[in-house]
């Protein structure tokens, strides 16, 4: 008898959680950067307190959580949780795309 799948146990597929721990890990990033978790997964980095030089060291944080390089074009490309931990799977999957 063949055991049953990690989605038949969970209900989930692992890339779904690979996306649910990249946003959790994005959250307590920016909570730690900005000093404050009062945001939302679709607030922009930008108008909640936010700025270039923090940019910076948020995505040297994430860099250090994923043990990959990470170019700081992308958060201005995606500048909300939700966006940005969407965003993380292709530079994880691909880090030489990431320069």
């Amino acid at each position: 008898m063949t055991p049953p799948s990690h989605q038949a146990e969970t209900g989930s597929s692992p890339r779904k959680e690979s996306s649910e721990a990249h946003v959790e890990l994005v959250r307590r990033t920016w909570a730690t950067a900005l000093n404050h978790n009062d945001f939302s997964d679709d607030d922009n980095f930008f108008n909640i307190g936010g700025h270039s030089m923090l940019g910076i060291a948020l995505m040297k944080e994430l860099e250090s959580a994923l043990g990959v390089r990470l170019p700081v074009r992308l958060l201005f490309d995606n500048p909300t949780v939700g966006g940005l931990a969407a965003a993380l799977p292709a530079q994880v999957e691909d880090p030489g795309g990431a320069r």
